[in-house]
């Protein structure tokens, strides 16, 4: 049995551009699943098959066959194994054909996790075992969905006889209107662990070709994009009802995030927009991303991808899915680069990232160093927009201030992060003194000091407007920011006093006049101030209620 026998000794790669590929032994027992190892060279290997699955628990680990000994590997590794590698076919495994033990390493072959996706034949993904039993109802649905849309378009058009709305083709209910069955199975594949990691992006994203199996069964990876699109773009609502939003734009963000269709991101967005994805070790939540295009062009990439053939079929119905009519003239514009794509250097041009893998480097150090050369390389203070620190002002911080914390996220949008122009700087290119080396936690930046910030508040969500203004009510305590400043600043005196906030100048005339806005009471000012005055999307006349609302 092949947990008698002694673990596995690695012996050194011969250079770094050399992985490790496994093969499952043709004569070993069904019970005791068990592989040979041999070296290939990624700039020219063999056909092999890439494996993505979810490790799970990382204390629970399993004994697997390799050579003449073990490896220690997550239990779910082993499932996976003996689920779908049947037959004498190479395959690439992570916690097998990197010695997770060796630093040097996991630096070297962490570097070449991009190559080594997008250069197999197949990438694999397992999305673990079905005990319920969905796999066949739910990818059937799916199925039946990107069959609609090739076949009617994903532009849905509305016809009214007898002034009824109906569709002119009906669209799979199982998808649109699901019953309360269908909805559970929806939920239970759209909230499957794999969604939820941070290194399994680039495995699916960057692959020529992306098969999911899930209970014995398999669909192409287009199937499952198309179909969380498509709820994005048309049934909302109806993801607001089930409580499946979140989900399924994790889905939408795992389809999109290495393929041409989020032709506007930069680098930045893209972490930002993975923050709310797991990973066992903190300095992953970037080094997990360091083989996407932007990593190295930092801004947007423009680049055709490699691996835009796997996309070939469906990129029309994609364009008409796309929410930003920016976004679908990039990615059309992409998809007229396509034919020129082989006599341009785009193919062979090797990414330098921003800062490399380094498992040597605590935490703190690595989004330090991050935060610090995406400022050098952009001259820009950008990076200062994505600082999310804990809810708990009080509470020491355990980064320096203007270091983002990839690992945590807080549900609040950057401002100005995507919706915005105007960054930090002002957009102007940001002078920093270089402390790197005297005193790294510093960041000394030139400017002007404009005002100084006297008091800072919780965090504020939706549930932060939901109180009522009572003078003498006690909120001694209160967790709500809205309702804590406003007793803490004693503006409840101003508004009973019926004090009124200042006039604004609204615009200068010609001749120098000023034209002045009517004044607000306390209450209406100290409101608009926490929604910026308006609402996304200004459609109420700045009125207070829907501003507070949108909020």
């Amino acid at each position: 049995m092949a947990h008698a026998r002694e673990s596995y000794k690695y012996h050194s790669l011969p250079n770094d551009h050399s992985i490790r590929l496994a093969t499952r032994k043709a004569d070993n027992e069904p019970e005791d699943w068990a592989c040979t190892f041999e070296v290939a060279d990624i700039d020219d290997p063999p056909e092999y098959v890439a494996l993505s699955y979810c490790w799970g628990d990382v204390h629970n680990l399993v004994p697997i066959g390799c050579d003449d000994g073990i490896v220690m590997a997550p239990q779910s590794a082993l499932e996976m194994l003996e689920a779908v590698c049947r037959g004498p076919v190479p395959f690439w495994l992570d916690s097998l054909c990197i010695n997770q033990q060796d630093v040097t390493e996991r630096n070297e072959q962490v570097a070449m996790m991009g190559d080594i996706y997008s250069k197999a034949s197949l990438v694999l993904v397992w999305l673990g075992p079905d005990p319920h039993e969905d796999t066949d109802i739910v990818f059937s649905a799916f199925r039946d969905l990107v069959e609609y849309l090739q076949k009617n378009g994903a532009i849905l058009h509305w016809t009214h006889p007898d002034s009824t709305s109906v569709l002119s083709a009906p669209l799979p209910s199982s998808i649109v209107s699901p019953s309360e069955s269908e909805a559970d199975r929806l939920s239970r594949f759209f909230n499957l662990p794999w969604f939820s990691r941070s290194w399994v992006l680039q495995e699916a994203g960057l692959a020529t070709w992306t098969t999911i199996t899930w209970g014995g069964q398999a669909l192409d990876w287009n199937a499952i994009g198309l179909t969380a699109l498509f709820l994005v773009r048309h049934a909302k609502a109806m993801l607001d009802t089930l409580g499946l939003t979140d989900a399924v734009q994790k889905v939408y963000h795992f389809y999109t995030a290495f393929s041409p269709f989020a032709p506007l991101d930069t680098f930045l967005h893209l972490l930002n927009k993975s923050r709310r994805l797991k990973a066992t070790d903190p300095r992953d939540k970037i080094f997990a991303f360091l083989s996407h295009p932007t990593a190295s062009t930092i801004s947007v990439s423009g680049h055709v991808p490699k691996n835009l053939d796997a996309y070939e079929s469906y990129i029309d119905l994609v364009i008409q899915l796309l929410p930003s009519i920016q976004d679908q003239y990039v990615v059309k514009r992409i998809q007229e680069r396509q034919a020129d794509r082989k006599s341009t250097a785009s193919d062979t041009q090797k990414f330098v990232p921003l800062i490399k893998a380094d498992y040597s480097k605590t935490v703190q150090e690595v989004y330090r160093h991050f935060a610090r050369e995406h400022i050098e390389r952009t001259i820009s203070l950008e990076v200062l927009t994505a600082v999310q620190h804990d809810c708990d002002v009080t509470a020491e911080l355990p980064f320096p201030s203007w270091v983002p914390q990839w690992n945590k996220c807080n549900g609040s949008q950057p401002i100005g992060f995507l919706t915005s122009d105007h960054f930090a700087s002002a957009n102007r290119d940001a002078i920093v003194t270089s402390s790197a080396d005297t005193d790294p936690d510093t960041l000394i930046a030139r400017g002007t000091i404009v005002s100084k910030v006297v008091y800072t508040s919780s965090l504020c969500d939706s549930s932060s407007f939901e109180w009522t203004l009572q003078p003498d009510r006690d909120l001694t305590g209160s967790t709500n920011a809205v309702a804590d400043t406003w007793i803490k600043l004693r503006l409840y005196d101003l508004q009973a006093r019926g004090e009124k906030y200042p006039r604004t100048v609204l615009l200068m005339t010609t001749d120098g006049r000023a034209v002045f806005g009517p004044e607000s009471d306390i209450l209406t000012a100290y409101m608009r101030t926490w929604v910026v005055g308006k609402n996304l999307s200004e459609v109420d006349g700045f009125d207070l209620e829907y501003d507070i609302s949108a909020y």
